[in-house]
């Protein structure tokens, strides 16, 4: 069965493991783009806790813009405190090293649309972790059909979902519903384990 995935800058562990289960992925571009979808968003885990950044983005035809023509607003200077944020949250972490050049360029690329840098975010987690995932997508907005629709999920990791060790805090005071990033930066290509369900055992994980 299709299934109707919500677009992500590098979404949660959660989206990532709900891709994974998935038979047939379609991500979703003709929705209007409303704040409250949260695909220009990304969590990471500071010093002083989880912060969320954000794309600045413009939508040309105003609330009737659907997500694939919404543009990347560069009057901020946004990229260069998104990797000073990254850099300083996860620059003592275990695979910072391995990974971190990728993300800065990455950040720095000159993606124009939301669309662009949202596929590559995707594709480069995929890529990293070797996931089997192919993405489709969204040809208009279906309201109804033979599909499973996660457009409105939240994606929240949960209690079930065993820990690892994060930069700022110990396992009993594990953060969700962060970017994968975190993940990533902390446990490296083991971080494919919290995502293909037959890999997922917590004696092996801690």
């Amino acid at each position: 069965m299709t299934e109707i995935f919500p677009a992500r800058y590098f979404g949660s562990l959660a989206y990532f493991k709900q891709l994974v289960r998935a038979e047939h992925i379609t991500i979703e571009w003709h929705e209007h783009f409303r704040k409250q979808l949260a695909i220009n968003r990304l969590g990471i885990l500071t010093s002083n806790g989880s912060l969320e950044l954000s794309i600045p983005v413009s939508k040309p035809n105003g609330s009737k813009t659907p997500i694939h023509e919404v543009l990347i607003c560069d009057k901020q200077d946004w990229r260069k405190n998104h990797w000073k944020a990254i850099e300083s949250a996860y620059s003592s972490a275990p695979y910072f090293d391995y990974y971190g050049y990728e993300i800065e360029r990455f950040v720095f690329h000159s993606f124009k649309d939301l669309k662009s840098i949202c596929v590559a975010s995707q594709e480069l987690i995929a890529s990293w972790l070797d996931l089997p995932i192919i993405f489709g997508e969204t040809k208009a907005y279906e309201i109804s059909g033979d599909f499973k629709d996660w457009r409105q999920h939240t994606f929240r990791d949960g209690t079930t979902t065993p820990t690892y060790q994060q930069v700022f805090g110990a396992p009993t005071q594990f953060v969700d519903h962060l970017s994968i990033l975190d993940c990533i930066f902390n446990q490296g290509p083991l971080a494919r384990n919290w995502l293909i369900e037959k890999q997922l055992n917590v004696s092996q994980l801690t």
